[in-house]
């Protein structure tokens, strides 16, 4: 499995990473750690001759996340396309009913994103749940993911009566062109309810993890076809999120590079979309909307901006702290999250019964 490179490193600069860590340590060379040491110096040179900045951007430009979630219920979905008239873009995405059977739900989930990450989660629930709500959710995957990594959640959301789809954001997965962090996926998948989901049961429900959030704000005040949102580990500002990413992922090279260059590489990455960064911003959209939201993840999650309180203090807003998760191990659904999603669900959803 290739290093988890969520959302701006790729393996090489998680290499130079490596490099710097043993150097430091005095581990013994080996043959793979000569050859690292020839990646950071080429790195080096790279910077060198057109700078860090736009290196760092082109790293963004191309990061996929290696992030394997793992089930023990069914995962099974149908894969479709849709094409905008409108935009003249396309997204592919995944669909699931409603669940009929078993008469109960339980599952261990995991994820493992490199060596050193790996999350596991279970959650039981009994007949009472099942069928229990009405409505359909989309779900948005974040920077460098794919829609494949909320299935485990799809089939948690099809057992309490809902139906599921998943999409690939613009240049992520199987869906085509160039990435647009958030900003147009929202407009896009805004249309995509509009044009694809009329005719299916209310409320619609979006669920946006990290960048997934931006993208899952933007579509909610692009249409009012949506009726409330639950954002996992919602992202900071694109050029605020690179720093902590770095950190965490690679903090061995964030020694090595400021956070001005970070920056600056996130807003040329930014700026090659056609995308502001004051656009990734989503706290300067959520005060338009009035839609129940409810937001999840930990405080201490720097990547995200669930620690700025003040930002979210609105009556429509719901936020649920968790410090037992991670930015990462929120697309999976244990029995906290489902407890935090249930009081949402049973604000909106109503019930079958």
């Amino acid at each position: 499995m290739r290093p988890f490179t969520f959302p701006g490193f790729v393996p090489p600069l998680r290499q130079c990473g490596d490099v710097l860590f043993s150097l430091l340590t005095h581990k013994t060379p080996s043959v793979a750690f000569f050859r690292s040491v020839w990646v950071l110096l080429s790195l080096l040179a790279l910077c060198a001759l057109s700078g860090c900045a736009q290196l760092v951007a082109n790293q963004i430009e191309q990061a996929n996340a290696s992030v394997s979630v793992t089930s023990t219920t069914d995962t099974t979905a149908t894969q479709a396309i849709y094409c905008s008239e409108a935009m003249s873009d396309c997204i592919n995405y995944l669909y699931r009913p409603p669940t009929v059977t078993p008469a109960s739900l339980q599952y261990t989930v995991a994820l493992t994103a490199d060596a050193n990450q790996h999350r596991q989660k279970t959650l039981h629930l009994s007949a009472d749940w099942q069928g229990l709500y009405r409505g359909t959710v989309v779900l948005i995957h974040g920077q460098g993911n794919n829609k494949r990594s909320w299935l485990p959640t799809m089939a948690y959301f099809n057992y309490l009566g809902l139906h599921t789809f998943a999409p690939d954001l613009i240049g992520h997965g199987d869906s085509q062109g160039v990435r647009a962090y958030g900003v147009k996926d929202g407009i896009l998948i805004a249309d995509f309810i509009r044009q694809q989901l009329a005719g299916l049961p209310r409320p619609i429900i979006v669920v946006g993890h990290s960048i997934g959030a931006l993208a899952a704000v933007k579509a909610a005040t692009h249409t009012p076809s949506i009726d409330a949102l639950a954002l996992l580990a919602p992202m900071r500002r694109f050029d605020e999120a690179t720093i902590p990413v770095a950190r965490t992922y690679s903090p061995w090279l964030s020694r090595f590079i400021s956070n001005a260059t970070l920056k600056a590489g996130a807003e040329l990455a930014a700026l090659r979309a056609g995308v502001s960064l004051r656009q990734t911003d989503m706290l300067l959209d959520i005060p338009q909307l009035t839609i129940p939201i409810l937001i999840y993840g930990a405080a201490s999650d720097t990547i995200s901006n669930l620690s700025m309180e003040q930002s979210w203090h609105q009556p429509n807003i719901l936020r649920v702290l968790n410090e037992n998760e991670t930015h990462l191990s929120v697309v999976m659904v244990g029995e906290d999250e489902h407890h935090a999603l249930a009081r949402l669900l049973n604000q909106v959803a109503g019930t079958n019964n």
